[in-house]
């Protein structure tokens, strides 16, 4: 349950990041979009409400542990923890976004839009702040998974709320004149900050494969493949779908790439909630826990517990069947106009296959 709550924290996050930023475009530089006003409240009080589980959880802890009453210990996370004060952030600018948006209504207003924005930010970086990058390297941690945050944000945000909340035809080949370098942009950015994370967090990334929490790194990043193919088509592909016919319709297709961003969301939701091995070597990281049951499943533990990567057989047989997949992809969108289903399989098999060639190359 806690993965799930995690996931809809981080599509809370990108809803009002995208609805704040597209707020803010000229009409004429993008399609119509209406998203309700009671769905921008109830996901600002969703950040609220959910980012408050961690929090929790820490109260429970110590309440269990000390015999001691929810509202004392709960006071004092509050007050004395990194993690509480960001959680009364976060409870701040949620409140001040409500509260601001309950007075705009259903009404223009653009100093409200860019308070809104600000509002926004603010609860980006109490987000930064409560992670566990923060926590163990201050400001260059907090600073580093923030801006990471704030990219992913802006990228599958706007995405999210142009593929579902769009309500007409009109300005789709303005909207992507911008949105193309800003979502190449947002990806650059979170490619940099992500290396930069995992140096932290993950030092020995190849190594981390032998537990769980490097296992679900490694899905993550494979789930991204089919990721960036997609977001490429929509991206560049998309241009000569235009040329051809000015009324083409984006939106199956960018709902193809939402739907597999938020896979990617519940990849990092599920990390979220696991102990990363930045203090101990993999090595003492096994000791005190358990292998991970999918490295197992493929290879035994090496004795030297260092993990390489060869090149053998079956792992160039599956490579070159990923490059089929990636081919198959961009033929089916070129092609086809109404197979967006057909290419989030084609997606989930070259995530499933990329993963399997990497852990077949373990030697």
């Amino acid at each position: 349950m806690i993965y799930v709550t995690e996931t809809l924290l981080y599509v809370c996050f990108c809803i009002i990041t995208g609805g704040q930023i597209l707020s803010l475009i000229p009409e004429d530089k993008r399609p119509k979009i209406e998203i309700p006003n009671w769905l921008i409240i109830l996901c600002t009080g969703g950040i609220a409400l959910l980012s408050f589980a961690p929090v929790f959880k820490i109260i429970d802890f110590f309440a269990k542990d000390f015999g001691e009453s929810y509202w004392l210990i709960g006071k004092g996370v509050l007050l004395d923890f990194k993690l509480g004060h960001a959680w009364l952030y976060t409870l701040f600018f949620s409140l001040a976004l409500i509260f601001i948006r309950v007075l705009r209504g259903s009404k223009k207003d653009s100093l409200v839009d860019i308070l809104g924005l600000t509002f926004t930010l603010g609860l980006i970086g109490a987000f930064g702040w409560a992670s566990h990058c923060a926590s163990n390297y201050a400001i260059k941690g907090f600073m580093t998974h923030s801006t990471h945050f704030l990219a992913v944000s802006v990228w599958i945000g706007i995405l999210l709320v142009v593929a579902w909340f769009s309500k007409d035809q009109q300005h789709w080949q303005a909207f992507f004149k911008w949105f193309s370098p800003v979502a190449l942009a947002c990806v650059s950015v979170t490619v940099v900050a992500g290396l930069i994370l995992m140096k932290f967090i993950v030092p020995e990334y190849l190594n981390s494969w032998m537990i769980t929490y490097g296992q679900t790194l490694l899905i993550k990043h494979v789930l991204i493949i089919p990721l960036l193919v997609i977001a490429f088509m929509n991206g560049f592909l998309t241009k000569r779908k235009f040329l051809s016919n000015p009324n083409y319709d984006p939106k199956p297709w960018l709902r193809v790439e939402s739907i597999l961003a938020i896979l990617v969301l519940a990849a990092t939701s599920v990390m979220g909630q696991q102990n990363p091995p930045h203090e101990l070597s993999i090595e003492n990281t096994i000791k005190l826990t358990q292998p991970s049951s999918l490295f197992t499943l493929f290879n035994q533990l090496p004795a030297d517990f260092m993990v390489k990567i060869g090149i053998n057989v079956w792992s160039v047989i599956l490579l070159l069947l990923c490059a089929l997949l990636i081919f198959t992809m961009l033929f089916v969108f070129v092609k086809r106009q109404k197979a967006s289903l057909t290419v989030i399989c084609l997606g989930l098999i070259l995530a499933v296959v990329t993963y399997v060639a990497v852990m077949v190359s373990v030697v």
